[in-house]
């Protein structure tokens, strides 16, 4: 883990969550984020891709479901990304604004 996922997560390794939505083509994403990630210039983000070698991404169709608090500095986020291509690849970013 790099310094700035450590600081993105305080030193824990994230852990980031995934399932299908019963029937449908869509995966359920559930990570955990800092409280406080504006004032600290945080932005955490899912990306897909459906060609690995292109190291083109994107997180086109991804919507934010909804959040809730996990505890004292952290919540929980949820996110769907669709299902709709034969190949599709995620990845967790973060960037931080100085």
């Amino acid at each position: 883990m790099n310094n700035q996922m450590a600081y993105a997560f305080g030193d824990v390794v994230p852990d980031m969550g995934m399932a299908q939505v019963g029937d449908s083509n869509l995966m359920q994403v559930v990570y955990q984020r800092r409280r406080d990630a504006a004032e600290r210039g945080l932005d955490y983000r899912i990306e897909w891709t459906d060609n690995l070698v292109s190291n083109v991404w994107n997180s086109t169709g991804i919507d934010r479901e909804g959040s809730a608090v996990l505890d004292a500095h952290f919540e929980v986020v949820t996110n769907q990304v669709p299902l709709d291509l034969p190949n599709k690849f995620i990845r967790f970013e973060t960037d931080l604004s100085e």
